[in-house]
């Protein structure tokens, strides 16, 4: 399909795909870089108005990636995975507003809801929309099964699981939202043999969610084993036409590097530090570095988080942190580092887009200041008191506590001194791993049927 003389689109049907992975061939000739996905989901035929089968909160269909590699004649060029942690920070620093089938079409605020302006005066929320905020949906409301009537907008902004491939929704992935190559420095990619983009996915039932039963608003039939089938995807490439082919490209982008350090369990009340040193960025130019503490633990105390964050999503606040860096030698930050969440918030703030959370995420442990309007942090459940545990800001409390700085330099060597006080819940104690998660500036090089990213 040619849109005009200048540009062809390209409509691509995966060569492979299965319940794992899927395979497409990506036609030789100059690429504008957004790529887009469209068809993505899954479906589960005992998904019905009576069974509550859910894509996260958060994530959406990005939800079912494990890990997206993009191969030039058998060379990998980028490869986007740890999906949980980066999507999750890209997916809360924008509206996502391409992802229309599974999120909104407005930007997001506070733990994913929406806030439905005629509903103010049917329930007494007073002035504070940042304590209490309510879903607005535009379709797929998930009010048929739930046990409340008044209150039955529970599951904000969250869409069913498809019964077939034919049926329900299915969701449209921008990659150049999240691979950084893609929307980096260059607007197009140069002609490159054998271009393939492979994506491995997981259907598996924990990145979905189903209301426990008993729950307000849970299912009238639990689906016991459910068993979802990943939809076959499409994927949509601009050509550019008529554009002089070169012998030699050298283009700069940005890629994302991701180091993984462990860190040691600690008692509770026991001050520990770590010393780690990166050697992923060693001889890199440096834009920006991203911390996640990550885990593989649901939550164990509260139901309602699990509406919101799945395990693979979630960075756990930990009491007492510190993170020093050190670069070249020479310390990055000012003397005592990143030491509490507000500096966390502002070191973030300073790299990255704010997050679209309330601010209790950060903290470790929950904070009231539900004295008056206008506040963001609240042990107050939504509904004038009338929800459920799990409902109100303090469910998230602690959990999606992330940091950044900004680097801007060349690394010849880098270390990060990770200082915590071992807290009162399990997983302010156990190991976790800190995924680093770092913006090098590199380069695209395309010489004949080779290519190769260089430094």
């Amino acid at each position: 399909m040619s849109l005009n003389n200048n540009t062809k689109v390209h409509a691509l049907d995966p060569v492979n795909h299965t319940n794992e992975q899927t395979l497409l061939n990506i036609p030789y000739g100059d690429l504008l870089k957004n790529f887009t996905l469209v068809n993505v989901g899954v479906y589960d035929s005992q998904s019905t108005a009576a069974t509550g089968l859910f894509y996260p909160a958060i994530l959406g269909v990005m939800g079912i990636v494990k890990d997206i590699t993009l191969k030039g004649n058998g060379v990998e060029l980028f490869r986007y995975n740890r999906v949980g942690a980066q999507a999750s920070m890209e997916i809360l620093t924008n509206s996502n507003a391409t992802n229309e089938d599974l999120s909104r079409f407005d930007l997001l605020n506070g733990c994913n809801y929406s806030i439905d302006g005629n509903l103010k005066d049917t329930y007494d929320y007073g002035d504070s929309w940042t304590q209490t905020p309510i879903a607005k949906d535009y379709h797929n409301r998930f009010d048929d099964v739930t046990s409340d009537t008044v209150n039955s907008p529970t599951f904000h902004n969250m869409i069913r699981v498809a019964s077939s491939a034919t049926s329900g929704p299915a969701g449209m992935i921008d990659l150049s939202k999240f691979i950084s190559s893609l929307g980096s420095l260059v607007s197009t990619l140069p002609p490159i043999h054998n271009l393939q983009l492979i994506i491995n996915w997981d259907a598996s039932t924990g990145n979905f969610y189903q209301p426990p039963a008993g729950l307000p608003g849970a299912a009238t039939t639990q689906v016991a084993s459910p068993s979802y089938t990943v939809m076959r995807p499409r994927l949509l490439v601009t050509e550019v036409l008529g554009l002089p082919r070169l012998p030699y490209y050298k283009l700069p982008l940005m890629q994302t590097i991701i180091e993984r350090k462990v860190i040691p369990a600690v008692a509770n009340g026991t001050i520990q530090s770590t010393n780690l040193r990166l050697n992923a960025f060693n001889g890199k130019y440096l834009q920006n570095l991203r911390f996640f503490n990550s885990t593989t633990l649901n939550s164990s105390t509260n139901a309602g988080l699990e509406q919101w964050m799945r395990a693979s999503e979630r960075s756990i606040a930990q009491e007492a942190e510190v993170i020093k860096i050190n670069v070249n030698d020479r310390p990055l930050l000012p003397p005592g580092g990143i030491n509490q969440p507000a500096s966390k918030m502002s070191y973030w703030g300073s790299a990255f887009p704010a997050l679209n959370l309330p601010a209790a995420a950060f903290y470790h442990s929950t904070v009231d200041m539900s004295g008056g309007p206008g506040h963001i942090l609240t042990n107050e459940l939504p509904r004038g008191g009338g929800g459920v545990a799990g409902e109100g800001a303090a469910v998230i409390t602690g959990n999606y506590s992330v940091g950044a700085v900004n680097v801007g330099r060349r690394i010849e060597r880098l270390e990060v001194e990770y200082g915590r006080t071992g807290g009162d819940i399990a997983q302010q104690q156990l190991t976790f791993p800190l995924l680093v998660i770092g913006q090098t500036a590199e380069f695209l090089e395309v010489e004949g049927e080779n290519a190769r990213i260089s430094h």
